[in-house]
C-alpha cells in the first residue's frame, strides 16, 4: 500500500496511450544500422566471419543483427579448411577477389 492508502499496483504510471510520442521512433531501426555497418565494413573485400563478430560485439551488435544484415546484403560466405581448423570469410557479393588470378575464360572466386 502506499501512504495515501490506495494498492501499489493503482499508483503505477499507466502505459502509453498512442498520443504521446514513443522515443523509439527518433531512432532508425537496429536492423539498418547493422546493415550500414556491415556493408561499410566489407566494402574494401572480405573479411573473417570471427573478426566481424567481434567488431560487431565491440559496438553493441548482437549477433541477430549481423545475421540479418549479412542475409540482407546477400553476403557471400566462403569456408576454408577443414574441422576445427575452418574458417568462414564473408564478402559483399560485388566484391572483387583479393588475390584471384582470372583470365578471360575463368570466373572469379566469390571470396579471397
Amino acid at each position: 500500500m502506499s501512504q495515501h492508502g490506495t494498492p501499489a499496483a493503482a499508483t503505477a504510471p499507466a502505459r502509453p496511450t498512442g498520443s504521446e510520442p514513443l522515443l523509439r521512433a527518433a531512432r532508425p531501426p537496429c536492423t539498418a544500422l547493422a546493415v550500414d555497418w556491415l556493408r561499410h565494413g566489407l566494402r574494401d573485400g572480405e573479411r573473417s566471419r570471427d573478426e566481424v563478430m567481434r567488431a560487431a560485439a565491440r559496438l553493441g551488435l548482437t549477433q541477430k543483427m549481423v545475421r540479418v544484415a549479412r542475409e540482407r546484403l546477400g553476403v557471400v560466405v566462403e569456408r576454408r579448411g577443414f574441422g576445427f581448423n575452418s574458417r568462414a570469410y564473408w564478402c559483399l557479393p560485388s566484391s572483387p577477389p583479393r588475390d584471384a588470378q582470372t583470365g578471360p575464360n575463368q570466373e572469379p572466386a566469390p571470396c579471397r
